[in-house]
């Protein structure tokens, strides 16, 4: 009788970041043109030999300094998650400067509202969040048979924001 001496072991799928990821740049030139970019190539899965099930992608933010001051309230920017996008705000609960979302797909938007303080003059200067980690996208996935693993890429400094500059012309 051998059968109690029989093991099946469960494999799960995985998954990891590797790869470099896209960036997401806006201007404030034009508030109303956002940028989305594919994220789902950054990540490497496999599913196993339970056969394919699902991905799917969340967003997630590390509280802390951004970085980014808000121009018209002199605010700094503060992040928040809400209904699943991360957002920064010009002090707690202030006017939302720009919001990070992402899709069923792996695709991620940033949306800038309001103008960013930039060190300098220079138009077309870009600034960033001071650390990779405050913006994240986590990849989850989950297998046939309801295993699941996942990874996170840290994209926060893949945000950027552009400056603007004023402008005079004669007739």
């Amino acid at each position: 009788n051998i059968g109690q001496n029989l093991t099946f072991l469960d494999d799960g799928p995985s998954i990891s970041a590797p790869g470099a990821s896209a960036s997401l740049t806006v201007d404030e030139t034009n508030l109303a043109v956002n940028d989305t970019q594919a994220f789902a190539s950054a990540f490497t899965s496999s599913y196993g030999a339970d056969g394919a099930g699902t991905i799917t992608y969340a967003l997630g933010f590390t509280a802390g300094a951004t970085g980014l001051v808000d121009t018209a309230t002199n605010q700094a920017v503060v992040l928040s998650l809400e209904a699943g996008q991360v957002v920064g705000r010009a002090g707690v609960g202030g006017p939302i400067v720009f919001t990070v979302s992402t899709d069923a797909s792996g695709n991620v938007t940033l949306d800038q509202q309001r103008a960013v303080v930039h060190p300098t003059s220079n138009p077309n200067e870009p600034v960033s969040l001071s650390a990779d980690n405050l913006v994240t996208l986590t990849a989850t996935i989950t297998d046939k048979d309801g295993d699941s693993s996942s990874a996170t890429l840290n994209i926060g400094q893949n945000l950027t924001f552009l400056d603007d500059g004023p402008s005079i012309s004669a007739p």
